[in-house]
């Protein structure tokens, strides 16, 4: 302690004439890079919420859970519907194309999933928009960022597992009408007392129920496509601009490490008291201050036109009156 006091009382420390103001001022200048160099380290390491990830997994995968249902109860209500038609008619002549009820029915279901989904996607939007919204403010923009990294490598991949269900039903589709087309020319060459009757009549129903039933499939499963591209794009959106404010972090952070080492190699033992004072400068209100003269809270830093310069730049303008203080008090301090 000898030496750094020696320090202080030498004339490196001392104002009272030109040959001491540019040491003073180099020393002054090295505290408050370093403890500028600590305030942004605090911003990257601000709170996090560590329920967030789990709660938006959640209420992803109860929306899909609601869908389904509605899907699962509209597909029974047409099997049922077809049911009720084949029961009326029994193994009378059918031609799908002149059964007006049957495809209005399947209008009504299909009219119904769609309005059934947007309801629930609608819902589903808010929900995310709202936890992302409510959690804004206490996690980083570098957790956010990795988070959103891999909900939307999770979306991509249902997004797949979509597509590809929805491709085996566009094949049963096809295949489906193919069979039906096939029975109605086999009906045509037997007689209507026959097994072989009976048979096809019974297969060709089938064939319409998979026909129908792969329809309303086919839709859900776009739906389910759109609804996992619109929440990509939604996170995206989020992604790029929480990008950009976690790049300004990192360049600050960069850049002042930089600076304290260099300083602190050309200072040395003279720098060590400023750690003494560090906790004296809380972070949270130095982000308040920049945030308000950005004009934006941090993790939208990145909307800002004012570059990561700027902002150390105006960081170490805010901090020049602290750290003088803090100086003020270690002299008095060996004063006494």
């Amino acid at each position: 302690m000898t030496h750094l006091i020696d320090n202080i009382n030498s004339n490196s420390l001392i104002t009272t004439s030109q040959a001491t103001k540019k040491p003073l001022k180099n020393l002054l200048d090295n505290w408050q890079v370093i403890i500028a160099k600590e305030v942004v380290k605090q911003w990257q390491q601000s709170s996090t919420n560590s329920k967030l990830e789990e709660n938006l997994l959640n209420s992803l995968a109860l929306i899909n859970d609601q869908s389904a249902e509605v899907v699962n109860s509209l597909e029974n209500k047409l099997e049922l519907k077809i049911s009720q038609i084949k029961n009326t008619l029994g193994y009378t002549e059918f031609n799908l194309n002149n059964n007006d009820e049957l495809l209005n029915s399947l209008k009504e279901i299909i009219d119904e999933l769609d309005s059934s989904l947007k309801s629930i996607n609608s819902k589903k939007a808010e929900v995310i928009q709202e936890l992302i919204s409510f959690n804004w403010k206490q996690v980083t923009s570098s957790n956010f960022v990795t988070l959103f990294q891999k909900l939307i490598k999770k979306l991509n991949t249902k997004k797949t597992d979509f597509t590809n269900k929805k491709n085996i039903y566009q094949r049963n589709e096809a295949s489906a009408w193919q069979a039906y087309f096939i029975l109605n020319r086999k009906l045509q060459k037997v007689t209507v007392n026959s097994s072989r009757y009976n048979y096809y009549t019974e297969s060709k129903w089938r064939a319409i129920f998979i026909c129908f039933e792969a329809k309303l499939k086919i839709t859900y499963y776009q739906d389910c496509i759109q609804r996992e591209q619109d929440l990509i794009d939604q996170l995206q959106t989020y992604y790029k601009l929480l990008l950009k404010s976690s790049q300004i972090l990192d360049h600050l952070q960069e850049s002042l490490n930089k600076k304290a080492t260099l300083s602190l190699q050309s200072l040395k033992i003279i720098s060590l008291p400023v750690f003494m004072y560090l906790d004296k400068v809380n972070a949270d209100d130095q982000k308040k201050e920049i945030e308000n003269w950005i004009g934006h809270s941090l993790n939208h830093w990145g909307l800002s036109n004012k570059s990561w310069q700027e902002i150390e730049k105006k960081l170490l303008e805010n901090l020049e009156s602290k750290v003088l203080t803090m100086y003020q008090d270690f002299r008095q301090f060996f004063k006494n």
